[in-house]
């Protein structure tokens, strides 16, 4: 037989459409996100008057998951009747649309028949993934409606990375799609990429460079502050959040965190407290984002969050561009109602022109966070391991 089902090793009920809860709430906090096993087809919402037994936290989107995330989906299966040989059934036909690194794709072509296109215009992705399984992207692609309509075999939406803003996860869910990702595999050069911001922040160290090149000597004009004692705040605990965290503890920085579902065990590792985001904001004097963008986190951070933050404080942002306000960050840059910003995402991208460019207080990357060979690689394999893990 040549079509795929789906089974769940914890309720074994053939086809299992997940349901997905996509909102992280900023004001008010619901239990609603919960799960009752271990599988991606046992993920509910607790509104749609399921069981439920257990809240997902909001900020590390997991092995299977859009937002906020999943317990991993290792128990997810999806299988083809008979094997992947091509005797008892058929292989699985997989369209890689972005390009992943050579050893993820080596992996998924020991059980896939692969078709690699990048750089498809919309009419092209349509013609090819009538006939495919699993969809590989990464942020480039934008998986439509229209392109899940198009994908009649379609089973498996694979996110070689961590945010699932270029895939619609309404219409996944409503035709039954799993999409799972790898919010793992990027954080420790994301993590890494906060560091960079605050040492280069709290030492000048851009204006260090560029003085020195110029021939200027301002070394006691540059008169920096350490990072040792000071306070970081950081909103989403997730993969990302928490290896900021156990760097910031390694610093000897105070942490308060914020988060829908409070992780005990790494806050006391790190020693962080979990408290509300206007304690976190006002009590902060770094404060880095690591949450997934929603409709509810959309301008999570705007006029009135900015306000909060202490004169000095500064804001890091390296998740998704419109959780803060741009326009209200450049108001609060300008008037100097905070210290500064570290930019690595922005609402429209590439950002081509901006009145950020003009502001002496920021510093700004062009969404370069995932951009490190060893999370690159680490993405493919991951999400090539999981794809496996999922059909077999």
């Amino acid at each position: 037989m040549e079509r795929l089902e789906f089974a769940s090793s914890s309720r074994q009920r053939g086809i299992v459409p997940p349901l997905y809860h996509w909102d992280w709430p900023t004001r008010e906090y619901s239990s609603q996100v919960s799960f009752t096993g271990s599988t991606v087809g046992d993920c509910f919402l607790g509104s749609t008057g399921h069981r439920k037994r257990r809240a997902i936290s909001l900020a590390a989107i997991s092995s299977v998951a859009p937002v906020p995330r999943f317990h991993s989906g290792a128990s997810a299966k999806v299988k083809s009747v008979g094997d992947n040989s091509g005797r008892g059934g058929r292989l699985v036909k997989v369209l890689v649309s972005d390009k992943i690194h050579e050893d993820g794709l080596k992996l998924i072509k020991e059980f896939a028949e692969v078709e690699v296109a990048t750089g498809l215009r919309p009419e092209e992705l349509l013609e090819r993934i009538k006939d495919k399984d699993v969809m590989v992207v990464r942020s480039t692609t934008k998986v439509t409606a229209d392109v899940i309509a198009a994908g009649k075999q379609l089973k498996v939406i694979a996110r070689a990375g961590v945010g699932l803003d270029n895939i619609d996860l309404e219409a996944a869910r409503s035709r039954g799609i799993h999409v799972i990702n790898a919010p793992e595999a990027p954080a420790t050069a994301v993590s890494e990429l906060v560091f960079a911001y605050m040492l280069s922040f709290a030492r000048h160290l851009i204006r260090a460079d560029s003085g020195t090149r110029q021939g200027k000597w301002e070394k006691k004009e540059l008169m920096g502050t350490e990072l040792k004692g000071k306070t970081l705040g950081i909103i989403g605990t997730g993969h990302i959040g928490r290896e900021v965290g156990f760097r910031a503890a390694a610093f000897k920085m105070n942490l308060l965190l914020h988060d829908v579902v409070q992780n005990r065990e790494f806050s006391e590792q790190t020693g962080g407290k979990y408290v509300s985001l206007e304690d976190l904001l006002k009590g902060s004097d770094y404060i880095t984002l690591h949450i997934p963008l929603s409709h509810k986190t959309r301008h999570m951070i705007g006029k009135r969050e900015l306000n909060m933050m202490k004169p000095t404080a500064v804001l890091i942002n390296t998740s998704r561009g419109p959780i803060v306000d741009e326009s209200a960050l450049v108001e609060a840059l300008r008037e100097k109602k905070i210290g500064g910003a570290c930019l690595d995402v922005y609402t429209d991208e590439p950002l081509r022109k901006s009145p950020l460019f003009s502001l002496p207080n920021v510093i700004l990357t062009p969404h370069i966070g995932a951009s490190t060979v060893e999370a690159q690689r680490e993405a493919a394999v991951i999400i090539a391991r999981k794809i496996r893990d999922v059909i077999k």
